[in-house]
């Protein structure tokens, strides 16, 4: 948990994108998990990104225009999640306010989508991000 001022706090957890470092900003508000554009282009030997047809919304639009890219295998903390393909967008502006806050930048941000999946807890007091494997119907 990151304080950013008095009584306002961010959760991130430590993850990584086909075996490369990613530090994840937790947003229970977010529908989707999304990546960070110039993250993965830094990293375009090992993630291809592809233009999506879609517009996303949110971040204060509903017309950013966005890419996706096929994540062979995604770890958020110790727990392997496997392949999972997920929006990029421009977190610039996210970065920005990070860096002006003297905070170190955001490379993905975890949305419902995954949270949801593996329904998630959330424990603040332990500062803990649990997450459990879907159970297979038999």
């Amino acid at each position: 948990m990151q304080q950013l001022e008095e009584n306002s706090f961010h959760l991130f957890v430590e993850g990584t994108v086909n075996d490369i470092p990613c530090r994840i900003l937790i947003d229970t508000g977010a529908s989707k998990t999304v990546f960070d554009r110039a993250y993965l282009q830094a990293h375009k030997d090992a993630i291809q990104l592809t233009e999506s047809e879609k517009l996303s919304s949110g971040l204060g639009t509903n017309t950013m225009k966005s890419e996706k890219a096929f994540i062979e295998n995604l770890a958020i903390g110790s727990m392997q999640l496997g392949s999972y393909e997920g929006a990029v967008l421009d977190l610039t502006h996210v970065n920005n306010s990070y860096n002006t806050l003297g905070l170190q930048p955001v490379h993905a941000i975890l949305g419902n989508d995954i949270l949801c999946r593996y329904q998630a807890v959330i424990d603040y007091k332990r500062g803990v991000l649990e997450l459990d494997l879907p159970s297979i119907d038999r």
